[in-house]
């Protein structure tokens, strides 16, 4: 296949490139660095051009998400207009499915696993924004077949600036993780969560450009997590045991992915969590 690549060049899109070609696909890469997004407005550019394709990913993110960094016209150009931009595009270009990453951060905060069905939220920018564009996606109609993936907790090596790598410099410095706990009164493992691997993310995308579109979709290890048990992990794998301190308020939710309509439509063998954990913490060699 030939598949266009819309973020190419982020975390998961470097991964995802490299996996698609070594897979046997062409793979045309779009991202600011190739010239094809504005770097200041975050819209996709008119110039980008696609002569022919059979489907279109889009991982394009805006770095301005955050509270302290937030650009809210950067933040709906990138996630909701530019993504809307790229399906156009791939289907001028005769692609037949456009594979949209979004979150599991678009679920209304709760301590039950999330559903594909369960209700969503539209009180945060970052949130707000993978929700418009899944409503706005999907109003393309037959345009392009649209497959959503809400993905939960991407962790892997190389990775920056997120909870994986976060909590790792924090462990090997000797640094306390806080656990802020549940509204039970002996909660004290902290956030419950759902985790993918980065490889895990690139080889279900890869499945899902071609058969039945099974729109939307959780995408995380069908292994739960808690803060403590996964700083265990990698505690580990660096061969140090890691020290906690609670947190004050409770949290108010987890984050956790019912993976039934995965693990359903994609049967596949899962590698252990801990495994994973520590070949991303030591790229070298496997546990």
């Amino acid at each position: 296949m030939k598949v266009a690549v819309f973020g190419a060049h982020g975390y998961i899109g470097t991964a995802l490139c490299t996996h698609l070609e070594l897979s046997g696909h062409q793979v045309v890469r779009v991202s600011s660095r190739t010239g094809g997004f504005d770097s200041g407005s975050g819209l996709l550019l008119p110039n980008v051009s696609l002569a022919s394709v059979d489907a279109g990913i889009y991982l394009s993110q805006s770095p301005y998400w955050r509270p302290d960094n937030l650009r809210p016209e950067h933040l709906t150009n990138v996630n909701v207009t530019s993504a809307v931009l790229a399906a156009e595009m791939v289907a001028r270009a005769g692609g037949r499915r456009f594979v949209f990453t979004s979150t599991g951060n678009v679920y209304q905060p709760g301590f039950a696993p999330h559903a594909e069905d369960s209700p969503l939220r539209d009180d945060e920018p970052y949130a707000a924004s993978k929700v418009r564009a899944e409503q706005s996606l999907t109003s393309l109609g037959g345009l392009v077949e649209v497959q959503i993936l809400r993905l939960f907790g991407v962790f892997g090596p190389g990775q920056e600036g997120r909870l994986f790598p976060r909590l790792c410099d924090l462990i090997r410095s000797g640094r306390p993780v806080t656990l802020f706990p549940g509204p039970q009164p002996d909660d004290g493992s902290g956030l419950g969560m759902s985790v993918v691997h980065v490889d895990d993310v690139t080889a279900i995308t890869e499945l899902l450009l071609t058969g039945p579109c099974l729109s939307p979709i959780n995408v995380a290890h069908p292994e739960q997590v808690s803060l403590r048990t996964l700083a265990r992990m990698i505690g580990e794998a660096q061969s140090t045991t890691p020290t906690f301190v609670e947190g004050l308020p409770p949290r108010t939710h987890d984050l956790l992915a019912d993976t039934r309509r995965l693990e359903n439509h994609l049967p596949r063998a899962w590698e252990q969590l801990p495994a994973q954990v520590h070949a991303s913490v030591n790229p070298g060699g496997r546990k």
